[in-house]
C-alpha cells in the first residue's frame, strides 16, 4: 500500500484544522500550515512502511518557548539528513529559520507537547 502524502495533507488540513483553530486560534493555523509542507517533506527521506517506532514531529505556536530541551537535541542542517537520526522512538521539532531538532527515544506525554505546539504522532 503506497501512502499518498497529498490525500493525507488534505484529510488531516480539513479535518483538524477546525480543531486546531477553537484551540489555539490563529496561531495554531498558521502552526499547522507549516507542520503539514514539513511533514510531507520528511516523508520525503522517511518511507513509513518501513519506519519502526513511534515518531512526533512538532511545530510551537511560540518558538521563543522551549517545549524540549533544545540543548539535549541533534540539530540537523538539512532534512535530507533525517533520515540519519529519526530511528526507533523520536521527536522530531521544526523551526522557522530551517533548523531540524531530533530527540532520540524523549519519554513525554503527547498532551504535554500538543498544549504548547502543533503535534503530529505516527506509530505503524
Amino acid at each position: 500500500m503506497m501512502l499518498n502524502i497529498g490525500a493525507l495533507t488534505d484529510v488531516v488540513h480539513s479535518h483538524y484544522a477546525t480543531m486546531v483553530l477553537s484551540e489555539h486560534g490563529d496561531p495554531g493555523l498558521h502552526a499547522l500550515r507549516k507542520l503539514l509542507g514539513f511533514i510531507k517533506d520528511v516523508y520525503g527521506f522517511i518511507d513509513p512502511e518501513t519506519y519502526v517506532g513511534q515518531l512526533i514531529i512538532f511545530k510551537a505556536l511560540d518558538e521563543s518557548q522551549e517545549i524540549l530541551p533544545r540543548s539535549a537535541a541533534t540539530q540537523l542542517s538539512a532534512i535530507k539528513d533525517i533520515s540519519q537520526f529519526a530511528a526507533g522512538d523520536c521527536t522530531v521539532e521544526t523551526l522557522d529559520g530551517g533548523q531540524i531538532l531530533v530527540w532520540s527515544a524523549t519519554s513525554l506525554n503527547i498532551k504535554q507537547i500538543a498544549s504548547k505546539a502543533i503535534a503530529y504522532t505516527y506509530k505503524q
